[in-house]
């Protein structure tokens, strides 16, 4: 009798832990911040913000979606011309779920610093910031620089140029290289698009001196050159006595 009675109550108290068990906590989900089921719900901060790309009338950024359920993203942009202050930034715009990037059009100037957050939102619950992810750019036009040093240096190969420089720019719209041969006037012999650092001239004339010149443009402004790089043909002996370019700066 008595293993009887002890069976029917493990019994009861198995089928009413299995029936409360099977009972959701309404309370804990409507509660919980951690779920995105929550009314509650706080959004996890995206991370990993990355500058795609910048000009003189816009700015391209990223980052990489770290929530879950999330109904969007906030970006919010700071102007900095003295001092940087966390207070400063306003929203500039608005992404849906599942969204990592966003182009800035918004008044973009020149010689200005600016910074960039992006928090998630769940309904009408911002995300918390996190301070230690932003996008940092300050837009400027500066002149390129050409390369003589290891490794990605400038060279002539088989009569082709390897031209390599230096994009001191945030902002170019792309560069324009010119060319003088013997001496005559430069000319234009392409346009390349921003953050290009390298051009191959191909099919040199062994008897001629090549003269080349690099700038940065954009929509209203191109720079000025700030050295002329020289291929001169050279008669030493390198390897199987073939002639080779020798290379030089001149101003």
């Amino acid at each position: 009798m008595r293993k009887i009675i002890l069976t029917n109550i493990i019994l009861i108290f198995l089928i009413s832990f299995f029936s409360c068990s099977n009972e959701p906590d309404v309370d804990l989900i409507l509660n919980n911040m951690h779920d995105s089921e929550s009314e509650n719900y706080i959004p996890t901060a995206p991370f990993g913000f990355n500058l795609i790309h910048s000009s003189e009338d816009s700015v391209v950024i990223s980052w990489k979606d770290k929530s879950i359920g999330e109904s969007g993203f906030v970006i919010e942009r700071a102007v900095v011309k003295n001092s940087y202050d966390p207070k400063n930034y306003e929203i500039i715009g608005k992404v849906g779920e599942n969204i990592t990037r966003y182009k800035d059009t918004t008044n973009i100037k020149m010689n200005v610093s600016y910074f960039y957050k992006v928090r998630a939102f769940h309904d009408d619950t911002v995300g918390n910031d996190n301070y230690n992810h932003h996008i940092y750019v300050y837009l400027e036009l500066l002149t390129p620089t050409f390369k003589i040093v290891k490794d990605t240096w400038s060279k002539v190969e088989n009569n082709n140029a390897y031209l390599y420089w230096n994009d001191n720019s945030t902002a170019e719209k792309g560069f324009i290289l010119k060319r003088s041969i013997n001496g005559k006037p430069f000319e234009i012999i392409d346009s390349l698009p921003a953050n290009t650092t390298s051009y191959i001239d191909h099919n040199l004339d062994s008897m001629s001196i090549y003269q080349y010149r690099i700038q940065a443009f954009s929509n209203n402004t191109i720079t000025p050159y700030e050295k002329t790089l020289s291929l001169k043909r050279g008669f030493r002996f390198y390897k199987k006595k073939d002639l080779v370019h020798t290379l030089e700066f001149s101003f």
